[in-house]
C-alpha cells in the first residue's frame, strides 16, 4: 500500500511532540493550554511529560497503520492515535489539578477568614 501522506505529517507530529514536550515550560505557542496548565506550572510539566510518554507509545502502531493499511483507513487511525493521545493528556492535567485547586480554595477561604478575625480584632481596640 503506497503510505497516507498525511498519516506521515501526523508521525512527524508525534515524535517532534514527544521529544519536546517533556521540555517545556508554559507559554503560548506548544503545548496543552487550559486553565489547569496555564496557573499551576507543575500541572503543565507533569501532564506534558504524561502525554510525551503517551505520544511515544502510540509511535510503533502509527507506524504499523502507515505501512500495512490502506490510506483512507491508516488516516483514520492515525487521527485516532494522536487524538485520543491528546485529550488523555488533557483529562490528566484536569484531574491532577483537583487537589491543588482544593487546597487553594481552602487557602484562600482561610485567608478570608483570617482576614475579618483581624478586622474585627481592630474594631475592638480601636
Amino acid at each position: 500500500h503506497k503510505p497516507s501522506y498525511g498519516c506521515i505529517i501526523y508521525l512527524v507530529i508525534m515524535i517532534i511532540s514527544a521529544i519536546v514536550m517533556p521540555f517545556t515550560s508554559p507559554n503560548s505557542i506548544f503545548g496543552i493550554r487550559i486553565p489547569q496548565t496555564e496557573d499551576y506550572p507543575e500541572v503543565w510539566h507533569r501532564a506534558h511529560v504524561f502525554t510525551s510518554a503517551l505520544l511515544s507509545l502510540m509511535i510503533l502502531p502509527t507506524i504499523i497503520v502507515i505501512f500495512h493499511m490502506e490510506p483512507r483507513y491508516s488516516f483514520v487511525l492515525c487521527n485516532i492515535f494522536l487524538l485520543v493521545s491528546l485529550i488523555i493528556g488533557i483529562v490528566y492535567a484536569v484531574i491532577i489539578a483537583i487537589p491543588i485547586e482544593k487546597a487553594e480554595k481552602s487557602l484562600m477561604k482561610f485567608g478570608e477568614e483570617g482576614v475579618k478575625r483581624f478586622q474585627q480584632w481592630e474594631r475592638m481596640f480601636e
